[in-house]
């Protein structure tokens, strides 16, 4: 079964209140908003919007890879493609590049981004409609071997979807609803960032001293409401992770304790742990900052979490089914300062192979 986590469910039953409303505007999002769902087209939006192409309901043969689609509001911007190979033998090196090709005509080009680790491709934006209104997707190789289709079943569908909530409909650099408006110039391109000027030097950053097991874990364990159901194999995801802190402030930890497992699911608990005296630490639970950032409400519990102890982000991902091709996942922005952040959200409301999920949030 579907384990949800507290946070997520929350944003999202609220967003589905509202889902039958007007299309809300990425850019003026106060929460998140569910993927919705075109046939094989999947949408996501978060100031850009994401869709990501599933393989077809039933009988997908000849369908080995997915493919997602990033587009931003400005005209200037031509749309962002990769490639996905769910089971990861598809898409050798040796064989790329790779090219997109509509009813027989070559759209697109993927190249290996050894950064990002990813088949990276650009769409001209002019080409939008010609994708959205093809009858045959198909990924082939540098021997022009196709090597997989890519559905399109939808895609015209969910590029209004997306030309609706980037507040693009009618002009002329719309994906699919297009019309005879223009942008007015220096607003087709990112604002620039406001830089601010002086000799300001941060206070330097160091790494707490994590508390021993001992002292902490313990009442770490009773507090965290689960210690009447863990067992053995809960014991093994408890973990203690120094935190970043100020030179001149208290040492953190986050704590988090085993709460549940499953067949391909673990729950753990976190909480903060902050030293107040020489042989003393406090354990309590994070607060985060609500969508509206008027509202702070406790961490909830997080499935198969990791921590990026570099970027201070403590990922959740909580997988549908086995294979992790649906579900959910959150990242959280840790200090021991003040309340977390939510970073990210990211939703997959169907399980048809695809392991990269659109953004929500």
């Amino acid at each position: 079964m579907r384990l949800k986590s507290t946070l997520t469910a929350l944003a999202l039953s609220l967003a589905a209140l509202s889902a039958l409303a007007a299309p809300v505007l990425a850019k003026e999002q106060d929460k998140p908003e569910p993927a919705r769902v075109y046939k094989d087209w999947v949408v996501g939006c978060r100031y850009i919007c994401e869709a990501v192409v599933v393989l077809p309901e039933g009988d997908a043969e000849g369908y080995t890879l997915t493919m997602s689609m990033e587009a931003w509001e400005y005209s200037s911007f031509d749309l962002d493609l990769v490639l996905h190979d769910p089971i990861g033998d598809t898409l050798q090196k040796a064989n790329g590049p790779y090219r997109l090709l509509i009813d027989g005509k070559a759209l697109a080009t993927f190249q290996w981004d050894d950064k990002a680790e990813s088949w990276d491709g650009s769409l001209n934006r002019n080409h939008s409609v010609t994708l959205a209104k093809g009858k045959l997707g198909e990924i082939v190789d540098k021997n022009s071997r196709r090597v997989s289709y890519i559905s399109l079943s939808g895609a015209t569908a969910a590029m209004r979807d997306m030309d609706q909530r980037m507040g693009i409909v009618g002009y002329t650099h719309a994906l699919v609803a297009r019309g005879k408006k223009q942008v007015k110039k220096g607003q087709d391109t990112l604002p620039t960032p406001n830089t601010v000027a002086g000799n300001y030097v941060p206070k330097q950053q160091v790494l707490s001293n994590p508390p021993s097991p001992s002292a902490v874990m313990d009442w770490a364990i009773k507090y965290s409401g689960c210690a009447d159901d863990r067992d053995e194999v809960d014991a093994r995801f408890d973990a203690i992770h120094p935190l970043m802190r100020f030179e001149d402030s208290r040492d953190a930890a986050l704590i988090l304790v085993g709460c549940g497992h499953g067949a391909y699911n673990y729950n753990v608990m976190p909480m903060l742990a902050t030293k107040v005296q020489p042989n003393k630490w406090v354990v309590t639970k994070f607060e985060v900052r609500g969508f509206d950032f008027k509202s702070d409400f406790p961490m909830p519990i997080l499935t198969n979490a990791t921590w990026d102890a570099k970027e201070e982000k403590l990922a959740h991902y909580n997988k549908g089914r086995g294979i992790g091709d649906c579900g959910e996942s959150a990242i959280y922005e840790i200090s021991p300062y003040g309340p977390a952040y939510v970073y990210e959200i990211r939703e997959m409301p169907v399980c048809r192979g695809a392991t990269h999920w659109p953004r929500i949030w």
